[in-house]
């Protein structure tokens, strides 16, 4: 995500050279070498209005909840009358203000069950929310055995239900896919290839699953021919046994990585 315009560029050079051309305009004006007394005034000047348009700039962004970080983010948390959970990343607490500031419509919208699920617990990873007939309310919890618990306790207890509305709070379900794959690599290859493959592999798959999202077969080969390592051009082709098809889950359900079946071949010298 991009800065907005408010934030100012910080380019030394050019605030140098805006403060030398209006001192040029001044009449009389001779400093024309840098090592000039009135010259390194002006590259002092400079340096001090760098620093101050560095403090501007952190300020703004400071107040901006898309890019806040640590205390700055709690504070704009604040507002909203929401706490950080223990042990809970900016990124996270970031997204559940967000759901929030959504749910702000009114009670009763996705978003707003979204993210008091979301707060109910630090181990709920994402939950969805969907109506299969009115006034009957599934939400799915991704997360561990205390997060549901949470959750459940969180939008069913007698003093937090909403009065005509039957919310059934229960466990995600999980695919569990197993995988089987032959990988041919550069003679070069580390000798723990196969183990740095395999950590590769589950932490694509980690940060590409969720509710709904399929999982394709030229997907995994992708991930297989990542660089390892920042280590460019040590597999060289991938060859997928199992699955043989590509994966698709229900919008309340997800897939996850189960068994890594990785046969390596090395290429001769």
């Amino acid at each position: 995500m991009s800065y907005p315009t408010l934030i100012e560029s910080l380019d030394y050079e050019l605030i140098l050279a805006n403060l030398l051309d209006k001192a040029r305009d001044i009449p009389g004006w001779t400093a024309e070498l840098e090592s000039d007394p009135v010259v390194k005034l002006l590259e002092i000047v400079a340096y001090r209005e760098l620093g101050l348009r560095a403090h501007i700039n952190h300020v703004a962004i400071s107040n901006l909840v898309q890019f806040a970080k640590g205390d700055d983010l709690d504070a704009a948390a604040a507002f909203y009358q929401i706490v950080r959970l223990p042990d809970e990343s900016d990124q996270r607490f970031r997204n559940r203000l967000f759901a929030h500031i959504r749910g702000l419509a009114g009670n009763g919208t996705r978003e707003s069950y979204h993210a008091r699920a979301m707060a109910a617990h630090s181990d709920v990873i994402d939950v969805a929310v969907y109506r299969l007939a009115p006034g009957k309310i599934n939400i799915a919890v991704w997360g561990s055995n205390a997060a549901v618990i949470a959750v459940k306790a969180a939008l069913t207890a007698p003093d937090k239900e909403m009065l005509g509305i039957d919310v059934n709070v229960f466990a995600a379900k999980q695919h569990v896919i197993d995988v089987a794959a032959t990988v041919f690599v550069s003679h070069n290859a580390p000798l723990d290839v196969d183990i740095l493959i395999i950590e590769q592999l589950r932490d694509c798959a980690r940060r590409e699953t969720g509710f709904g999202r399929p999982l394709a077969v030229s997907q995994l080969v992708a991930w297989l021919h990542e660089p390892l390592g920042g280590t460019a051009d040590i597999v060289n082709k991938v060859q997928i046994s199992a699955p043989m098809a590509d994966i698709n889950v229900d919008a309340d359900e997800l897939w996850a990585i189960g068994s890594i079946d990785l046969r390596v071949v090395r290429d001769r010298i």
